[in-house]
């Protein structure tokens, strides 16, 4: 677990039905861990970029950085990728 932070918290339905937005998650993240790279069992890799400056500089730059395919935190399957997963939450 990144700064503590369960995965599942972040991209799991059923959670976020059961205990709404997990917003201390995403401020843990923001203090601890801004730049967090998540590797959950039977999904892909993902990155969570949570300050409001970070998701900026990462925007200015789409040739790099594009979701032109869509942000989409995928269970394992055959195309390997790592995603990118953004908070809109802005810098505390």
């Amino acid at each position: 677990m990144t700064a503590g932070v369960d995965p599942f918290d972040l991209i799991d339905p059923e959670r976020f039905a059961r205990h709404g937005y997990p917003d201390e998650a995403w401020a843990r993240l923001r203090a601890e861990a801004p730049v967090a790279r998540f590797d959950p069992p039977h999904h892909l890799p993902f990155w969570a970029i949570t300050k409001h400056a970070d998701v900026v500089e990462l925007a200015s730059q789409p040739r790099r950085f594009s979701s032109a395919y869509g942000i989409t935190l995928a269970r394992t399957g055959p195309r390997k990728v790592c995603l990118l997963y953004t908070s809109d939450a802005a810098d505390e």
